[in-house]
């Protein structure tokens, strides 16, 4: 009679044990996901005179703000104006440019509407 409750005891515990370690029936509803909001347009319009919306510029000057990973950097153009480029092909010329130094640069837009900084020095 003992053997047979212990059996029924162990039986329903390891029952339990496992109800409650399962993953429940119903799911929570999901987050439904959100769009991409993208601050600049995928590809610039071109004709324009600001640096802002070029699509390629010589000689443009500006404040490097720092590394955003190891090929974009920002670059302050004005206080109201700041841009993230591309640097792949550059970056031996970053090599003794700071954060806050200002820079020369030339840049154009690929195919996908990136800026692409084809040249960068530091200004003296």
């Amino acid at each position: 009679m003992k053997k047979a409750l212990i059996i029924v005891m162990v039986v329903a515990t390891m029952a339990a044990l496992f109800t409650a370690c399962s993953q429940p029936a119903v799911q929570p509803n999901p987050v439904p996901p959100q769009e991409n909001i993208t601050a600049e347009p995928s590809t610039p319009p071109t004709g324009s005179s600001s640096a802002k919306l070029a699509a390629e510029a010589e000689d443009a000057q500006g404040k490097l703000i720092g590394r955003i990973d190891n090929n974009s950097i920002e670059i302050e153009l004005t206080p109201s104006d700041t841009l993230a480029f591309r640097v792949t092909d550059v970056l031996e010329q970053l090599e003794g440019i700071k954060d806050g130094d200002m820079v020369k640069f030339s840049y154009k837009a690929n195919a996908e509407g990136q800026m692409i900084i084809t040249k960068i020095e530091k200004l003296q």
